[in-house]
């Protein structure tokens, strides 16, 4: 995810069931930053409904909403892609 590519939607799609804290965390993050469609929205909110630990279902949220606010076409639709690629093309545009 940290290099923006598609393909760690579906594995991090996979780790919002995982044993790990931290490896659901990470997989919301990672949703919210890459995640678009339904289905994707449809496991955020099903994981976060489930989570125990308040930072990782506070992220899943976070995710869910970014998601859908970015499906949404909305005016100030949530970026896509990592954070870090968000800051340099928001500095570029300056």
């Amino acid at each position: 995810s940290d290099l923006g590519d598609a393909r760690a939607v579906p594995l991090a799609m996979a780790a919002l069931a995982d044993n790990a804290a931290l490896v659901r965390w990470r997989a919301a993050r990672i949703l919210g930053e890459l995640g678009e469609g339904t289905a994707t929205l449809a496991a955020l909110k099903q994981a976060s409904f489930d989570e125990r630990t308040f930072e990782v279902a506070f992220e899943m949220k976070d995710a869910a909403r970014k998601v859908a606010r970015r499906a949404s076409g909305a005016d100030g639709a949530a970026a896509k892609g990592p954070m870090w690629k968000q800051i340099q093309e928001g500095a570029s545009l300056e």
